[in-house]
């Protein structure tokens, strides 16, 4: 890996926008968790487009967004695009991933993903 570093300060669990390259070469936008340590982790439930795009990409693009309608939309709608970066991010991440744990709860699998910062950006501070 290398030594960039997280562009913001991570404490407890820090909601965060993550971009995943799909097959489609589309951007897939969801919203993911991110738990401080060291290293960061994540937690991706079921079968998701993110789950998938880490599992055959290694990776992704995690976004700090100060806009609260980008988020809801990560969170509650399939959205894709066609760049990585989306134009509310006001910093982020390029992470390489790696499966360190999975499980399941009831019926839903789970996979906990190490994320390691390749690359990373403050776009805007406020």
């Amino acid at each position: 890996m290398t030594d960039a570093e997280w562009p913001v300060e991570l404490r407890g669990v820090t909601e965060s926008v993550v971009t995943t390259l799909g097959p489609n070469e589309r951007w897939n936008v969801a919203a993911l968790g991110l738990f401080a340590g060291d290293p960061v982790t994540a937690r991706t439930w079921g079968r998701t487009r993110t789950w998938r795009n880490f599992t055959e990409r290694g990776g992704g693009r995690v976004q700090f967004v100060a806009d609260p309608v980008d988020f809801v939309d990560a969170a509650c709608s399939i959205r894709e695009e066609d760049e990585p970066l989306l134009s509310s991010a006001d910093a982020w991440v390029e992470v390489a991933v790696e499966s360190v744990d999975s499980g399941t709860e009831g019926d839903t699998r789970w996979t906990e993903w190490a994320l390691h910062p390749v690359e990373s950006a403050i776009e805007r501070e406020t």
